[in-house]
């Protein structure tokens, strides 16, 4: 019985992943379809869109702001900007945590 419950759950997560792809696939064809359409609009919208993330980080603390500055914008890894900073690991990861989360908050995403 347990063996079967098991196989069924991963079937299902397995479905659900594949399906997750398939709509990500589908929204990225048709972003690439508007964007041929009109470059233009299409650099306008990068244009606000970066804005409305400089004015988010802003409102972020100090500590949270440099650490994701540091991981999306310069590429580093948590492990190394850990290093840079002289912090533990999980501080570093705790607090990128708490950014995007108040990023997602502040840009108007779901709680």
């Amino acid at each position: 019985y347990l063996s079967i419950l098991a196989r069924s759950r991963c079937l299902d997560r397995l479905r659900s992943w594949r399906n997750r792809q398939r709509s990500l696939e589908r929204g990225r064809v048709e972003l690439q379809g508007d964007a041929a359409e009109d470059p233009a609009l299409e650099q306008l919208a990068g244009a606000e869109q970066a804005v409305e993330v400089q004015t988010a980080l802003a409102q972020l603390s100090e500590h949270q702001r440099q650490i994701l500055k540091m991981a999306y914008y310069e590429g580093m890894s948590q492990t190394e900007i850990a290093k840079q900073l002289n912090l533990p690991l999980g501080t570093v990861k705790a607090r990128a945590r708490r950014g995007l989360l108040r990023l997602r908050e502040l840009l108007g995403g779901a709680p």
